[in-house]
């Protein structure tokens, strides 16, 4: 096998030919072999090497499985477009975004935000799939994920009803301003809120992958 100190294409050709080259069984003749690692600006003299030395190898090995791996992402890209609209992945994230009721832009804003940490963690299954306690960062990561998580499914909309019950106490007629302080107070909570959760979303996108 070829020496992995060798980082140069003068240090490969100095190897012994029986280093370079090794036989195969589905090859006639014998199959060269590239070294481990060459500085980046050898590698265009490696190639030009192997294509003068091994026309028909090389041509094999790397002109036809670039066209294979061309090949291959273009085939790749035409069944995702078929698949993403048969199917698409997002569907229950646009689904629970876009409702079938008019919103306003602010609502809509808050929603995908909001949203995009419940797909991360339902349907992306980030808490199954990656490693949370490495670092002390990753560890508040995981914890405002799951705060935010919460607040989405459940506390938001546990705040919803109970402003709309306070509505309901609110008279009809002759009300008074201060039959509107505490719904005021409960609204600026959930404004202050989703404030807080959509900045840190915006801020963290780059982590939520998986």
């Amino acid at each position: 096998m070829i020496d992995r100190t060798v980082h140069t294409v003068s240090e490969y050709l100095a190897q012994d030919i029986s280093k370079r080259e090794r036989k195969v069984w589905y090859w006639p003749t014998k199959w060269y072999v590239e070294p481990y690692a060459l500085e980046l600006d050898e590698w265009d003299k490696l190639y030009a090497h192997l294509k003068m030395s091994y026309p028909i190898q090389h041509f094999i090995r790397m002109d036809c499985f670039i066209m294979f791996c061309i090949i291959r992402h273009k085939w790749s890209n035409v069944k995702h477009w078929c698949k993403y609209r048969l199917n698409h992945p997002r569907k229950h994230m646009m689904k629970a975004i876009f409702t079938k009721d008019y919103q306003d832009l602010d609502t809509i804003t808050v929603n995908f935000c909001l949203e995009s940490i419940v797909e991360y963690v339902d349907r992306e299954k980030c808490f199954e799939h990656i490693l949370w306690d490495d670092t002390d960062e990753r560890i508040q990561q995981a914890a405002m994920i799951k705060e935010i998580y919460e607040y989405a499914t459940k506390w938001r909309d546990l705040r919803g009803k109970e402003i709309n019950l306070l509505w309901a106490d609110v008279p009809i007629r002759n009300p008074r301003p201060n039959d509107y302080a505490v719904i005021e107070i409960k609204e600026k909570e959930i404004e202050d809120l989703d404030t807080k959760y959509c900045n840190w979303v915006i801020s963290n996108r780059k982590h939520l992958w998986t």
